[in-house]
């Protein structure tokens, strides 16, 4: 796709006047590319989805919400919420609330505005009601992609529309979602060239320079190496989502630019190029001698250099060293066990199964001191070696922490070194869990009293807490950790399937109100296509800072030392139709000074701060 050239706030917003206008009309297409798993990006050949990422915010570790069903992941992506409000939880549709919660485009049609929707599914005409103006199904995609790119081409009305494609499910229904079948990837590769059609459409409209795009790419879900879905795995509920176009920002959503929420799903990230780490104190505990374990946890890892401990508690210098540790290098895994007579044990494992793919990945790890070391990816067993060691032996490190991202001397030189990428969920139970209850649950959360072996759990960090150091041991041990360096991060901080119809209705300029009741935010990431006038205005400046945007209930003013002295201001919100919504007067000072926006809806938004001698404009969101 041909894209304009990418502006600053400050070059759009220049030459402002005292109204707000439109540079061009907001457009919108989805493309929902059913089936395809997010780690098949680095496989397939896709030059026309690789270039709308050239200018998109995306993520390929998106989150849906179980049951991974067509029925259930349309329904979030095209309601707005999620499934215990719109009901639908099973393959079917019988169950559903869409009189309380409709297809989001009758919310764009009730503005005015056309919409248009082609599908190769023809449950998403007939299973979802809806007010869209052009509702069509056809038997297959090529009729699907001839369709919707002919209309979209000629259609000048319609401002939304919405394309889905499936035969890339079907390739992978019952026989393996697996990037290794060429079939599955052929079929990925087909997808790419009816994007490329899709997206010629577009441009080639007789208006399209007076238009602005905003095309998404997405995934209703994935599936499993074995060709199943309607689960909660993460190679289900982990979708692609891609948004681009002309005015959005060209950034990756990766967790190191969010910070944990209170109340909410968090986990801890240990970041490249900086010491970071986790350390639990294990002298007098259960777990400073253990014989017969399991630990399992979830990472989301980086790329390793050299060959970190991602947790253990033995000097990883040499492997005769008497203790344990995992650890990774390239797509190798490394276990390494050693008594106290250094009688040492190894999995070595190659493979080119990668889980450097910014996804979510379950690690297990069953430790059977007279038996067998096993090693479980994603449920899934990897490797195991025989150990058989006598009663005897003991593997007591002479290290007082376990650690996660360190080895037990806590004591590397520098971040380089060390395992970098994201930890949750890290449990330790004193047996040997049996394959069947690892497969069974290794993507639930929040265990306590419910896991099956609850009674040999001996250690539980579930990185919830959202500030401070201490990591709380949920098992009942007290067995507290401490961050060393390192932060919290939402778990599931990426784009979610309900943040796509808050953004697309954001980006038409339509009022999103309350009693929607949607469960998206407004991703971050667009500069809206306004004009403010007078020539003399200055955009965003480091003299003014706003935060935080997004915002909720209230948008905070810090002013820079040279306009603290007392000056009385004038801020004012408008919204992207032009209007003045609110204004008020203010007196700047040391303290910041704050704005009440809690009685506005969900949406972009404008303020323009005006003193004696200064005046500044900018956009903030309000996500409430």
């Amino acid at each position: 796709m041909r894209f304009k050239l990418l502006l600053t706030v400050s070059c759009l917003l220049l030459a402002m006047g005292t109204a707000i206008s439109q540079q061009s009309t907001p457009k919108f297409l989805i493309i929902s590319l059913d089936g395809m798993n997010s780690n098949v990006w680095d496989v397939a050949h896709t030059p026309n989805m690789d270039l709308l990422v050239q200018n998109a915010t995306y993520t390929y570790s998106g989150l849906t919400l179980a049951p991974a069903y067509n029925s259930t992941t349309w329904s979030s992506m095209l309601t707005g919420v999620w499934p215990v409000k719109h009901k639908v939880d099973t393959s079917t549709f019988t169950k559903n609330d869409f009189s309380t919660y409709p297809h989001f485009f009758d919310y764009i049609e009730a503005s005015g505005i056309k919409t248009a929707s082609f599908a190769a599914n023809d449950s998403i005409a007939n299973q979802i009601p809806s007010s869209i103006n052009h509702n069509v199904s056809f038997s297959d995609d090529d009729e699907v992609v001839a369709q919707a790119a002919d209309y979209i081409k000629t259609n000048q009305e319609s401002g939304a529309f919405f394309v889905q494609l499936d035969e890339v499910f079907k390739t992978g229904y019952g026989k393996g979602f697996d990037a290794r079948r060429a079939e599955y990837i052929k079929a990925i590769q087909y997808y790419d060239e009816q994007v490329g059609t899709i997206i010629a459409a577009v441009t080639s409209r007789a208006n399209y320079e007076n238009e602005n795009w905003m095309i998404v790419l997405t995934t209703n879900h994935g599936g499993t190496v074995e060709g199943e879905i309607g689960g909660k795995s993460l190679e289900e509920t982990s979708p692609f989502i891609i948004i681009s176009g002309d005015f959005v920002r060209n950034r990756e959503f990766i967790l190191d630019i969010l910070d944990a929420e209170k109340g909410k799903d968090n986990a801890v990230f240990l970041r490249p190029g900086v010491n970071e780490y986790v350390k639990i104190n294990k002298t007098g505990t259960k777990l400073e001698n253990m014989s017969d374990f399991t630990v399992e946890l979830r990472v989301k890892p980086k790329d390793a250099s050299s060959d970190p401990c991602i947790i253990g508690d033995k000097d990883w210098n040499s492997g005769g060293n008497p203790g344990w540790l995992l650890a990774r290098q390239g797509s190798s895994w490394q276990f390494n066990v050693a008594d106290q007579n250094r009688t040492r044990k190894d999995i070595d494992l190659t493979s080119d199964w990668t889980i450097e793919d910014d996804l979510w990945h379950h690690i297990v790890l069953s430790f059977d001191k007279d038996g067998d070391a096993i090693l479980y990816t994603d449920g899934r067993e990897s490797a195991r070696t025989f150990l058989g060691y006598g009663d005897e032996s003991t593997f007591k490190s002479p290290y007082d922490h376990l650690a996660l991202g360190e080895d037990g001397t806590l004591a590397y030189a520098n971040g380089n070194n060390q395992w970098k990428g994201v930890y949750d969920e890290v449990r330790i139970f004193d047996k040997v869990l049996d394959s069947l209850t690892i497969a069974t649950w290794r993507d639930e959360k929040n265990i306590e009293g419910r896991h099956p072996d609850w009674d040999h759990i001996i250690g539980y960090w579930k990185f919830d807490e959202h500030e401070g150091k201490k990591v709380i041991d949920y098992s009942g041990n007290e067995y507290n950790g401490e961050l060393v360096g390192t932060k919290r991060v939402p778990a599931n901080g990426s784009i979610t399937h309900v943040d796509i119809a808050t953004t697309l209705l954001a980006h038409l300029g339509v009022e999103i109100k309350s009693e929607w009741a949607l469960d998206g935010n407004i991703v971050d990431l667009v500069i809206p296509n306004i004009v403010l006038g007078t020539e003399d205005v200055r955009m965003e400046t480091k003299d003014v800072a706003i935060y935080p945007n997004p915002a909720r209930d209230r948008l905070n003013f810090r002013f820079a030392e040279n306009l603290k002295y007392g000056d009385e201001v004038t801020v004012s919100v408008f919204n992207l139709n032009g209007e003045k919504i609110q204004s008020e007067s203010l007196t700047t000072g040391y303290a910041d000074i704050s704005l009440d926006i809690s009685t506005h809806s969900k949406g972009y938004y404008l303020y323009h701060i005006q003193g004696k001698t200064f005046s500044y404009k900018g956009k903030f969101i309000i996500n409430n």
